[in-house]
């Protein structure tokens, strides 16, 4: 059996169970193979442990419950395996940065925190087009030229935002076949707190030449000189926040690096096209030793 129908056997075995008590030592059975080597398969295929993935999994169910019911949270603690109230609020609150009753009023969704199911898809494009060991290095000083503006993670603005972008400039004779960026203007403590409807400041343009002039479209944004772990994707932007959210919480973990002080950007190819899929992207991500 090829490794990701392995992969796909188990997690079809946990979502079927994903409340059980056992699920986690039933899972190893049930593809027949030894905990050491199906952690190893598992881990390497979608760049999870097998706990993890249950653990995210359960908890991206719970909050959908608890945003699309009236159920109360001890109800809902009790019936996902939780033996208290307070067990339950404690394991929610390490993982959404809030409690269940805050959770349930805020309607902040955070793209980052969210498991949806793995299927092939992801394995496919996990093993042939993320890049999720970086390349750690200094880059700039940087000099891009280009427009402030704002989106959320909503009906994909930011691929709207640069189609628009690209039009205005070629209206104005502004040369838009070379590589170009998008710079997220957030504070570092911002950056795990995302919510799909909140409105994020940014920065989209294009390296700086003796040819470019700032007018009425255009500004200028000058990044100094930082070290990035710089990560790699192709022709996935479906997937970007997963990425997002490997980088953060579970890359980050081990790395003996921290979150540094700059800026978050994404460089991507002359060809690149968020809309239709298209292109090259890295995401640079500031960071620092971890003190």
């Amino acid at each position: 059996m090829d490794y990701m129908d392995v992969i796909l056997k188990a997690i079809a075995f946990i979502e079927e169970h994903m409340f059980d008590a056992s699920v986690y030592e039933d899972v190893f059975p049930h593809v027949k193979m030894s905990k050491y080597h199906f952690h190893r398969i598992f881990l390497a295929g979608t760049h999870e442990t097998v706990g993890n993935y249950i653990k995210k999994r359960r908890l991206t169910q719970i909050g959908e419950r608890l945003r699309q019911t009236d159920d109360k949270v001890i109800d809902v603690a009790l019936d996902c395996q939780y033996d208290s109230h307070e067990a339950f609020t404690r394991a929610f609150k390490r993982y959404f940065y809030e409690s269940p009753r805050a959770f349930r009023k805020s309607n902040r969704d955070n793209p980052l925190l969210r498991l949806d199911r793995i299927d092939r898809a992801f394995l496919e494009c996990a093993k042939t087009r993320l890049e999720l060991v970086p390349n750690i290095k200094t880059i700039g000083p940087l000099s891009l030229i280009g427009k402030r503006a704002a989106a959320n993670f909503k009906d994909n603005q930011l691929g709207n935002l640069w189609d628009n972008f690209k039009q205005q400039c070629r209206q104005h004779a502004i040369q838009t076949n070379r590589d170009a960026y998008t710079v997220w203007l957030q504070h570092k403590e911002e950056i795990k707190q995302l919510a799909y409807q909140q409105h994020y400041d940014l920065f989209i343009g294009f390296p700086k030449t003796s040819v470019d002039i700032e007018d009425e479209i255009l500004n200028t944004l000058d990044i100094g000189k930082g070290l990035y772990a710089v990560f790699h994707m192709k022709d996935s932007f479906s997937f970007v926040f997963r990425l997002y959210s490997y980088i953060y919480f579970t890359w980050f973990k081990t790395s003996g690096y921290e979150l540094g002080d700059g800026y978050v950007i994404e460089k991507y190819s002359k060809d690149f096209s968020i809309l239709n899929e298209k292109g090259d992207m890295s995401i640079w991500i500031p960071i620092k030793k971890e003190q």
